[in-house]
Parts: structure tokens; C-alpha cells; sequence
């Protein structure tokens, strides 16, 4: 099975005032099959609140 995973980093979710910040890509080549076909996963749902995610300043020194 041959699919590519995508990771997007942004300054925020609003595509008018945020910006794209990095962005990778992994292209996977493999005999093996997944465990749970695809049509079976639930669609993605935004997990992550503000609050879990945001540091201090000093975090970052």
C-alpha cells in the first residue's frame, strides 16, 4: 500500500489571517496492509484546545 502522511504546522486555524509555518511530507511504500481499512477510521476532529497547546515565555528562553 503506497500513501503519503502529511504534517502542517500554523500560526492558527484562520487561513485569512494565519500562516503556514512548516510543512513535511513522508511518502510510505509498504507490503503490509493496515489493521483497520480506511473507509472504517473516523474523519478528524479537531482535538487540541488553545490552553494544551500555548506555552510561557519563558519556555522558550
Amino acid at each position: 500500500m503506497r500513501y503519503v502522511s502529511l504534517d502542517l504546522e500554523a500560526s492558527g486555524s484562520d487561513p485569512l489571517r494565519h500562516q503556514v509555518l512548516e510543512l513535511a511530507a513522508v511518502v510510505e511504500d509498504t507490503r503490509r496492509t493496515a489493521t483497520t481499512p480506511l473507509a472504517e477510521l473516523p474523519s478528524f476532529r479537531r482535538a487540541l484546545r488553545h490552553s494544551e497547546i500555548c506555552g510561557t515565555a519563558g519556555a522558550l528562553a
